[in-house]
């Protein structure tokens, strides 16, 4: 293919790059805006803070270095070739182009999907900061406390009743010991869970944008030809594509990501409103007994030769073994919420590693040959 060049035409496509680097700028913006959360509290929330604060840092960094160098340099690189292109005359122009080394393009080219839109050359066909939307807010459903807090607050009768009962029962060897409901249910499951589900919906979105920037760059890639030709025109194409695939693979890792912050915010939403259930179903059992003389009498019980039941009664047995059932069966949600906790912080891992296996793709260096002249 022959030389061929219309600066205007290359000056257009640096103002897109220039749009480019505005739309990352402001993606990490957005970012660092709404994705900060409450780890203020005693949660099991606050074990993902490191795991957290890494996906912060690869998004964010990812966005930065996509504005600069990716974009803006890109952007510089093309207006110098379009000053140097208005400067001077087709014949130096064609020269000075036969001296660039050839490139093939095919192979970043292939499995490219076509762009269709209705726009210019070196338009944008999407508009990557209309994804940039408020996460919706989810504290009227994912509450700081869960709604089930009174119920375990230091001031309930509950939590005491619960104490005193499993308090018994641990001197009749129905369970290993006492248990407070404040410190192993309910300082648990306190934490922003609302604003891990938002969170969700940020790199939901961020993922959303890189992909309408992908499209972009393709387009001015697939259109570079009808405005600039020759060895410098391939080495520009040939940039545009591989940033382009750069760009479209980020869309799945933001995409998974979001998903193990929506996981573990629902999971443990999930299993909250489970613990408040039975909370609720244990409550007049654990009442009951904790009013009653048995408890008091089995806590300073032996029991050696005589049984259990002679000591507290059959009905007051029966109700403590409802409440230690009960006490156990929650415990078991509070472990299920650490294990949804854990399974996040490994995938948050993984997604962070900032190595040659990152998941979020490198971004190409601007090693076009154009004129700089």
């Amino acid at each position: 293919m022959g030389f061929s060049v219309e600066p205007d035409a290359v000056a257009g496509l640096s103002k897109q790059f220039d749009r480019l680097a505005e739309s990352a700028t402001q993606g990490k913006s957005y970012v660092a805006t709404h994705t900060d959360l409450d780890l203020t509290g005693e949660g099991l929330i606050n074990l993902i803070v490191g795991g957290h604060q890494q996906v912060q840092d690869q998004v964010e960094q990812f966005l930065k270095t996509l504005a600069d160098p990716t974009a803006s340099g890109t952007a510089g690189a093309l207006d110098t070739a379009a000053k140097y292109y208005r400067a001077t005359d087709d014949t130096n122009a064609r020269e000075l182009d036969a001296t660039y080394p050839s490139v093939d393009v095919s192979a970043a080219k292939e499995g490219t999907e076509r762009v269709e839109a209705n726009v210019g050359a070196f338009q944008d066909v999407a508009d990557p900061t209309a994804r940039y939307k408020p996460p919706q807010d989810y504290n009227a459903e994912m509450p700081y406390e869960p709604h089930w807090s009174s119920l375990a607050s230091p001031t309930s009768a509950l939590r005491d009743a619960i104490w005193n009962v499993t308090n018994a029962a641990a001197s009749l060897g129905i369970c290993d010991r006492a248990y407070d409901p404040f410190e192993v249910f309910l300082k648990p499951m306190v934490g922003d869970w609302a604003g891990m589900r938002g969170c969700a919906d940020v790199f939901r979105n961020v993922g959303a944008a890189v992909t309408d920037m992908a499209d972009n760059v393709r387009w001015s890639a697939q259109n570079l030809s009808g405005a600039w030709t020759g060895n410098a025109a391939d080495s520009c194409q040939l940039h545009l594509f591989v940033l382009a695939k750069s760009l479209e693979s980020a869309r799945q890792p933001l995409e998974d990501i979001a998903n193990e912050y929506q996981g573990a915010a629902n999971g443990a939403q999930d299993l909250s409103s489970s613990i408040g259930v039975l909370l609720s179903d244990i409550a007049d059992a654990a009442l009951a007994v904790a009013a009653s003389a048995a408890v008091s009498g089995a806590a300073g019980a032996t029991g050696v030769g005589l049984p259990i039941a002679l000591i507290v009664g059959a009905f007051t047995l029966t109700r403590i073994y409802k409440v230690v059932r009960g006490v156990m069966q929650i415990l078991d949600l509070v472990a299920r919420v650490r294990a949804t906790v854990d399974a996040y912080n490994g995938a948050a891992g993984d997604f962070g590693k900032v190595d040659a296996t990152s998941p979020l793709p490198k971004l190409p260096a601007n090693s076009m040959t154009v004129p700089s002249v």
